[in-house]
């Protein structure tokens, strides 16, 4: 019996200011339909407004779409978790299939799907 195509997910992310990082993952055709409605929204993500949590009210512009680690969320600046971006599902996503640098990515730059045509090496294992 043949065995279904493997599909892989590729996530690619900036964690520092033009450092790109890719992720490549397997995925399942039921993951990838649960997980549209996400990707979905990450791709229509607007810029939006957060005042900082010190004394000072100052307004802030956040531009990051996947606001993680200490280079990606800035809750003193008012920025947003990805939960909050998101919803919960966002959490598995990342856990699962985005690619971090030291805990750190600000954004995800393309999200895409690639098919593997033929497998070259397999243990079985």
């Amino acid at each position: 019996m043949a065995k279904k195509p493997i599909m892989m997910l590729v996530v690619e992310g900036d964690h520092n200011d033009a450092d790109y990082i890719v992720s490549v993952s397997p995925i399942t055709e039921k993951d990838l339909k649960r997980f549209t409605p996400l990707i979905a929204a990450i791709r229509k993500f607007k810029p939006y407004k957060g005042k900082s949590q010190g004394g000072s009210g100052m307004e802030f512009t956040h531009d990051h779409n996947w606001p993680v680690g200490d280079y990606g969320y800035r809750g003193d600046l008012g920025s947003k978790t990805i939960t909050e971006l998101y919803g919960e599902l966002a959490e598995e996503f990342d856990q699962d299939y985005v690619p971090h640098e030291d805990g750190n990515i600000h954004t995800i730059n393309k999200i895409s799907v690639m098919g593997v045509k033929r497998v070259l090496f397999d243990t079985g294992r």
